[in-house]
């Protein structure tokens, strides 16, 4: 359940400083990017963390109620998508990310889609970026 040992370093290199650790204020983020949604009520260590830290971290969150599974995740999306077409468009999600409860600044939001970009029409494919975020899930 969750993402193995090379995708949670491949994540944490692209959030990591000069020292090798991920930034106390980028720690969501980077769970955000390896699909974990937080609940509001889960914190997260109050200090800027090394790569051992960030797995053990990880690793705690598979077996967490503090997370939203997949299902929560699609359903939101779903909501967003009258048509069901199976996307939405980037403009609506980079301000439903903004405007959370726990929302992202624009530099989260601009690595959320340098990761998941859109298509050429602007859109983001959530049944894509769903599967993307919880493939180990589902494989174990």
């Amino acid at each position: 359940m969750g993402p193995n040992d090379v995708e949670v370093a491949k994540i944490f290199k692209m959030f990591a400083n000069e020292d090798q650790k991920i930034l106390q204020r980028d720690i969501k983020t980077t769970l955000k990017c390896l699909g974990y949604v937080l609940k509001e009520s889960h914190n997260v260590p109050n200090r800027n963390v090394s790569l051992e830290e960030f797995k053990q971290i990880v690793n705690d969150l598979k077996t967490s109620k503090e997370i939203y599974s997949k299902e929560n995740i699609d359903e939101a999306f779903r909501s967003l998508d009258p048509n069901n077409s199976g996307y939405i468009k980037a403009k609506d999600l980079r301000m439903i990310l903004l405007e959370g409860v726990e929302g992202m600044t624009n530099e989260e939001i601009n690595d959320f889609f340098v990761i998941f970009p859109p298509n050429a029409r602007g859109e983001v494919s959530y049944k894509v970026l769903i599967e993307k975020l919880y493939t180990n899930e589902d494989n174990e």
